[in-house]
């Protein structure tokens, strides 16, 4: 391939350990619809990915105006999936890009492409999509973190993170490379409000079944939801390995009839559940920022209860939600009781979310951001 046609037509390799609709998940979601808008705008996307085992995938294929290139996956370790052919593949092919954009320092296809872009003298930007793994040890991140993650990052020639307190953290690490704050977008005309009739009682989770999801406290929460609730329903979409281990929690207190384990929910489904759920629980104990999720139910006026992760900034989610400390089963508890006991409040926080994430979460506005730093670190480099 030969690099961009016209001064404003870019090359762009990216970089991700998964790609949506293979798998489900922020990153996967994030680099399809990033590469999907990016070539709309005119540019040329090659996303560079694993095959995550599947052998009936394609090597190659061009989909929503973007190229795929899959690489057959050798291990997954702690979720970082490792395909040996990317590397010599990178090495020979780099430099037919104008930039290389990679999704997270935790995975191996950005670790690669840090050293082999340092030599090769190729543009490097980096999206820090949270410090810290949901899947591995504390004592694996004590080493990964300063021996390979921070290496990885200050070799970039510009990291961009969602929100002002994730920069603060990149600096305490000593990380050098300079940081563009650029919110995580969403689609509002996709992500809308359906005046269809909710679903009473209706709570809501969307996310993987691992223990950084901190499913497990919003489950030991549920019995004290239950006994206020009695006709509760509590909707689980997604999937992972935990998932048995959840349902089997469920079933020993007792609750099991009150929770439905949806699997995977493709994308286009999504709107409809936010719509007819009363709240959305958000658990989680490490995001890059506000996680996707709850900017979809904001989108959909549904109201939210989310824990205080770090990286989030918590004046602009009690602006629209219930902020909870995290690991606390009881405060989700009372929280989500507080919800459903009180529609007004329901209502006005649905209200504020929708209004929040039209005015400061646009996708348009995230991607013609993230393309124009592009620009700006190609002038840089040159």
């Amino acid at each position: 391939m030969s690099k961009g046609t016209s001064p404003e037509t870019l090359d762009i390799l990216r970089l991700t350990n998964s790609l949506y609709p293979d798998k489900m998940g922020g990153i996967p979601l994030h680099t399809h619809q990033m590469s999907k808008y990016q070539a709309n705008l005119g540019h040329n996307v090659t996303v560079a990915t694993s095959d995550n085992g599947d052998r009936e995938l394609p090597a190659k294929e061009e989909r929503a105006g973007y190229t795929i290139r899959r690489y057959r996956e050798l291990v997954r370790p702690l979720d970082n999936s490792i395909p040996p052919k990317i590397v010599p593949d990178l090495w020979n092919e780099i430099e037919n890009y104008d930039i290389v954009h990679a999704h997270s320092h935790l995975y191996f296809s950005t670790n690669i492409s840090s050293f082999i872009s340092t030599i090769k003298d190729t543009p490097l930007v980096i999206t820090n999509h949270g410090l810290f793994s949901q899947t591995a040890p504390d004592w694996i991140q004590s080493v990964f973190l300063p021996l390979v993650a921070r290496p990885t990052l200050n070799s970039s020639d510009l990291i961009f993170s969602y929100t002002e307190k994730s920069r603060e953290m990149l600096r305490e690490r000593d990380i050098q490379t300079p940081v563009e704050i650029i919110h995580n977008g969403i689609d509002c005309d996709y992500f809308n409000p359906d005046v269809k009739e909710q679903n009473e009682n209706q709570i809501l989770f969307v996310g993987r079944f691992k223990k950084g999801k901190g499913v497990d406290y919003l489950c030991d929460a549920l019995p004290a939801i239950v006994a206020e609730y009695p006709d509760a329903t509590v909707k689980l979409a997604g999937g992972g390995s935990l998932r048995d281990e959840f349902r089997q929690q469920c079933r020993k207190a007792g609750i099991a009839d009150n929770v439905e384990f949806l699997g995977k929910v493709p994308n286009d489904e999504m709107p409809a559940l936010y719509n007819e759920s009363s709240l959305l629980v958000s658990p989680t104990l490490t995001e890059a920022a506000i996680p996707r999720v709850v900017m979809e139910a904001w989108a959909c006026k549904t109201p939210v209860v989310m824990t205080d992760i770090p990286e989030a900034d918590s004046d602009v989610v009690r602006k629209a939600g219930l902020e909870v400390p995290m690991e606390s089963s009881d405060a989700i508890a009372e929280n989500v009781i507080r919800l459903l006991d009180d529609d007004s409040l329901r209502k006005k926080l649905g209200e504020q979310g929708r209004d929040l994430v039209t005015e400061k979460y646009s996708w348009q506005e995230t991607v013609e951001r993230t393309t124009e730093s592009y620009h700006d670190v190609l002038e840089t480099c040159n």
